[in-house]
């Protein structure tokens, strides 16, 4: 058979030759000293040291907004002017460089030598470093969002100092007032913004502060992005529900000011439908663990795992809040892809834009989860985004994070979820009969020889089937017994394997518990003792 040769035809997209963006960059050094880097407005070479096209990124809630630019140093007029820590400032508008659209400070300065450009320096930089640099340690419970962001940037970031926080709501920006004594937040007085009413329950340690924010956002519905308020020389949180801030402005047409397309459509690469989470452990034994399942995905494509290493997660309630907060995010997908455009100086992170471009299946209102302004002889913005939908599609995948994942846990027997009990919870979840809690420890009561410990039996998500149980005990169990049940103590179990082998049971059900008969020789004589107590289950 005859093999055919095969050509593209290509199409044909109307660029217009004059945009009418002008572009102001100025960075102010440690000495309040203003160089003007780049103003196409007035052209004057004297303010204008750009060898390459800058650019400025922004994102909504996915990363700090970004910069990147390269000046001319021939002579080494500028060398050992700027060290890191400096404000930049970027104007765009097309009347006369006067707009802001970004703030941020310079993280690096480099110097290079090139055939093409000469003597040169980079400079790169991002809008609020400090929300990345600075980790922070912390325990939120039950506490609404709002709150729970607002004492995060007053304990570690200078609330009102350095950084104030706003939420869009009704075509206006309410700034929070916060009572750091109270630990309480207004947005509005007499009349509040209808802001998420969702709590929060997380605990972090050593996390980085932007990563803990945007957690916090994601689980109550919002998007985020840094913004500078230059009138009183301060930076901004902002604040807003997914999909909220219709920009009428910033629409994108092909045969207007569309430039290029890459492909648009779903990416199921980043679906992930069943989630592990591991918690705290307790002398390599005990364990924290939950697994969530959306059994709809897995149906509909196949198991997509990712494994969680949250050794700050502290309690059972903390880890079932982290296993459903990732499954959730991780079963969303939406159509997404980048497209060019002339430059849109109003564009703002998670902003609803209009695009139409025929034959790519791209028509109607779409969800900007980041761009990049790129100012060079022809000014443009690349954008990424999502077809925006009613309830699913973020503005894109989360970015893995080396600490997630999982390391140095035993699960040998491939155990899903953990029942595990310390014995200082209040209130208590243990049925005491001739036994005691003490200092945070189970034991004997008083001076009997034998007491018995039976816990409140818990509720599963499927019939379980095995379980493994894990102790943090002394040296006096020895005479001690355990059983297990899976349906609320109708019918109790013996668990007498060796550590390390599961118990099948024999009886079906879903309600899950464990009892301890503990034993010693006189009512003299150490009792046994057990700080905490793990059924690993599935």
């Amino acid at each position: 058979m005859a093999v055919r040769n095969i050509k593209s035809r290509k199409g044909t997209i109307f660029i217009p030759t004059d945009t009418d963006i002008y572009c102001k960059i100025i960075i102010t050094d440690d000495s309040d000293v203003n160089y003007t880097l780049m103003n196409t407005y007035s052209g004057l070479d004297a303010d204008n040291e750009m060898v390459s096209a800058p650019t400025v990124k922004m994102s909504a809630t996915d990363a700090l907004g970004s910069f990147k630019f390269t000046i001319a140093n021939d002579g080494g007029r500028f060398l050992n002017k700027f060290n890191g820590g400096e404000l930049v400032k970027v104007y765009a508008d097309d009347t006369d460089a006067t707009t802001l659209i970004f703030a941020g400070k310079v993280d690096n300065v480099k110097y290079g030598l090139s055939l093409s450009l000469g003597f040169f320096i980079e400079i790169t930089g991002r809008d609020y470093p400090e929300l990345i640099d600075k980790t922070i340690t912390g325990v939120e419970a039950a506490t609404q969002s709002d709150v729970s962001i607002a004492r995060i940037l007053y304990d570690f970031y200078g609330l009102d100092t350095n950084i104030k926080l706003q939420y869009w709501e009704d075509d206006y920006w309410w700034t929070a007032t916060y009572d750091s004594a109270e630990e309480k937040l207004r947005w509005g007085w007499p009349v509040e913004p209808d802001y998420p009413s969702t709590l929060i329950n997380m605990t972090y340690q050593h996390k980085k502060g932007w990563n803990v924010i945007t957690e916090i956002c994601s689980r109550a519905g919002l998007d985020c992005y840094i913004d500078y308020d230059e009138s009183n020389s301060i930076f901004i949180l902002k604040l807003f529900k997914k999909e909220a801030i219709v920009n009428t402005d910033s629409n994108v047409a092909y045969g207007i000011n569309l430039t290029k397309m890459t492909t648009f459509g779903s990416d199921n690469n980043s679906i992930i439908n069943r989630v592990i989470v591991y918690g705290k452990t307790d002398s390599d034994n005990i364990l924290l663990l939950k697994t969530e399942n959306d059994t709809t995905s897995q149906d509909n494509l196949w198991v997509k795992d990712k494994v969680f290493n949250e050794g700050a997660l502290t309690s059972m309630l903390d880890v079932q809040d982290k296993a459903n907060y990732e499954l959730e995010e991780g079963i969303k997908e939406s159509s997404n892809g980048k497209i060019s455009t002339l430059c849109l100086p109003t564009l703002r992170p998670g902003d609803v834009i209009t695009i139409s471009v025929p034959y790519c299946n791209v028509s109607g209102q779409y969800v900007v989860s980041n761009f990049t302004h790129t100012f060079g002889d022809t000014v443009k913005t690349d954008i990424e985004l999502t077809k925006r939908e009613v309830r699913i599609g973020d503005l894109f995948s989360e970015k893995a994070d080396p600490e997630d994942y999982i390391s140095s846990i035993s699960n040998p027997n491939a155990m899903t979820d953990s029942y595990t009990v310390y014995f200082d919870e209040t209130p208590s979840i243990m049925n005491l009969t001739d036994a005691e809690e003490y200092d945070g420890k189970l034991r004997i009561g008083g001076t009997n020889t034998e007491g018995t410990a039976i816990s409140t039996s818990k509720t599963t998500d499927y019939n379980v089937t095995s379980c493994e149980l894990r102790k943090y005990e002394n040296f006096e169990t020895t005479l001690d017994a355990y059983y297990v049940t899976n349906n609320s103590g109708v019918t109790w179990e013996t668990y007498d394997h060796e550590p390390g082998f599961p118990h099948t049971f024999t009886s079906v059900g879903d309600s899950l518990g464990f009892k301890i008969v503990m034993t010693r020789a006189s009512g003299t004589a150490t009792s046994p003792s057990y700080e905490s107590v793990s059924l690993l289950y599935k």
